[in-house]
């Protein structure tokens, strides 16, 4: 049984996919499998994942119907055999000292949170958090607010055992904030969470993404089935706090979307009546700019994607 599994979700990267595979391959550090899972992409990179698996015992690759990011990561989860769980984006590579560092430091953490590089416009920027050992609701203090811990998957190591005991797996229904949400269901069940500086993953921030046109519909309505939940399950008042925030931030920022109807507007309501006084004067100005400023905010968003789209 291999010590790690990592799993890496696939759709439409076949112009990424190599670098991402060759970058785990390349490790020093040995004992892992890698979990190729193929989102039903109609490119090349099905060949591509089948070539690998001939070639490295290692490499397992599944094959299946395209059902979005958080679909392709549970076929994963179902297939992984090692102690622990690690996922890569199949646009990012992991920098050759990955496996080496994190067994170095994984200890006896119950999840482990690393820093990372962005790939930003032909520019590589460390993004990482400080070194520290935290409880249960520090961790989720930090999961939701503004820092470099983040709520990403490709960032941490999980204990396959949590997967296993609490039959945990990410939800399919939403394509925006899935990891935010699986973070939060993972370490309110766990203890203990260590977070190291070192950068480990390259992520590439470029204007497509792994969503399919079959997710892409129902993207808005995530924000408010995120944060709306977590808002509701936890019983700490911070966590309750910034969720209130992004609730609203986001019922602002898709006001005029056909998926408003997803917030729930007695909340929004009790929010601005109740709870924004409380907001720091950072996120009062975010909530006026999306509430004021809608077509501001549409031109920066379109100047953006443009320039991305350059660099991919």
């Amino acid at each position: 049984m291999a010590k790690y599994s990592i799993i890496v979700p696939i759709y439409k990267v076949e112009l990424y996919l190599k670098e991402c595979v060759d970058s785990i391959l390349k490790q020093d550090f040995k004992d892992y499998e890698l979990i190729l899972v193929d989102d039903g992409s109609p490119d090349n990179c099905p060949k591509i994942c089948d070539e690998y698996a001939k070639k490295d015992s290692r490499i397992k690759v599944v094959h299946k119907k395209n059902g979005g990011l958080s679909d392709a990561r549970n076929a994963g989860i179902k297939v992984a055999k090692g102690k622990y769980i690690l996922f890569i984006d199949p646009d990012d590579y992991a920098e050759k000292n990955y496996l080496e560092v994190i067994d170095k430091n994984l200890g006896e953490a119950d999840l482990l949170v690393f820093g990372h590089y962005v790939l930003y416009m032909n520019k590589r920027i460390k993004e990482q958090g400080n070194n520290d050992f935290l409880e249960r609701e520090k961790a989720l203090d930090y999961l939701m607010s503004d820092n470099k811990f983040c709520g990403f998957a490709w960032n941490k190591v999980y204990k396959k055992e949590i997967f296993d005991k609490y039959n945990l797996e990410y939800d399919a229904n939403i394509s925006m904030c899935e990891d935010m949400l699986f973070s939060y269901e993972y370490i309110k069940r766990i203890n203990t969470v260590k977070v190291i500086d070192d950068a480990l993953i390259n992520y590439r921030q470029r204007k497509s993404s792994f969503l399919s046109k079959k997710v892409k519909n129902i993207e808005p309505k995530s924000f408010f089935v995120t944060y709306g939940y977590i808002m509701k399950d936890s019983k700490n008042k911070r966590v309750q706090g910034r969720c209130k925030y992004l609730y609203l931030k986001a019922y602002y920022k898709y006001k005029k979307n056909k998926v408003k109807k997803y917030a729930n507007k007695e909340l929004i309501k009790s929010i601005i009546k109740n709870d924004y006084k409380n907001f720091t004067e950072r996120e009062k100005k975010i909530i006026k700019m999306f509430k004021y400023a809608p077509i501001i905010r549409t031109v920066l968003y379109g100047i953006r994607n443009s320039m991305l789209k350059k660099y991919e």
